[in-house]
């Protein structure tokens, strides 16, 4: 279960908000937009980043792509077109999003994102081999530079053995290949699918500053596996 610890007191100058299973730090003091965040490091556990010039971590991952000429879709399962949603409400992100697809049955994943059959049989549609496979086909669908795909249990039913609700699988797909997490959210369905969409962006920003560890968050939980 993720759940999230105070980061502490804050150096003057510093706030933070949650952000998915993260705090999202920013910095009030004049600084480059993106930098290393060290005054914070011990509290936050982790190594974290810091945004002076966006509050709206969507911004930041719109405005990171824009910079480096990269683009970005979407396949979408429980959070059922939120990821899309919030990139595309930032002014300038038709210039980075090209598209996305709700995969919401299981038709749709195999007949739109080339989803193995063998693969939703063996491990289900909320597993992380699902979540590559989501990942992988939206973004040779769209032609896009990266790709993320969520599927999970947002609840209040679906559980099954060994996949309660809050299971969250998300994939990123980029040219040097696919990488997966699965998350286990808790909370309700709303919420759920909120956590998924953030923890989606964030990884997406960590893709976009070259880590995997969505470092520009003050890290309060692990993610399954690690």
């Amino acid at each position: 279960m993720i759940v999230r610890h105070d980061p502490g007191v804050l150096p003057s100058g510093y706030y933070c908000r949650p952000f998915g299973p993260w705090y999202c730090v920013t910095a009030e003091r004049q600084g480059s937009a993106v930098r290393r965040l060290s005054p914070v490091e011990d509290r936050l556990g982790r190594e974290g980043l810091v945004s002076r010039l966006f509050d709206d971590p969507w911004a930041l991952c719109v405005r990171l792509a824009r910079h480096q000429g990269l683009t970005i879709a979407c396949a979408e399962s429980c959070t059922g077109g939120l990821v899309s949603g919030q990139l595309t409400a930032v002014p300038g992100a038709s210039r980075v999003c090209l598209g996305g697809v709700v995969a919401y049955d299981n038709r749709i994943k195999e007949n739109l994102l080339g989803v193995r059959s063998d693969c939703l049989e063996r491990h289900g549609a909320v597993s992380e081999e699902c979540a590559a496979q989501m990942a992988a086909g939206v973004r040779g669908l769209f032609g896009a530079s990266l790709a993320v795909s969520v599927t999970g249990i947002a609840g209040p039913g679906g559980a099954v053995p060994g996949k309660p609700v809050g299971t969250v699988c998300i994939g990123l797909s980029a040219e040097g290949g696919t990488v997966t997490q699965r998350f286990q959210f808790s909370g309700t369905r709303e919420s759920i699918r909120r956590y998924s969409s953030e923890t989606a962006c964030a990884i997406l920003i960590s893709a976009l500053i070259g880590r995997h560890d969505a470092v520009f968050f003050g890290h309060s939980a692990e993610s399954a596996g690690q």
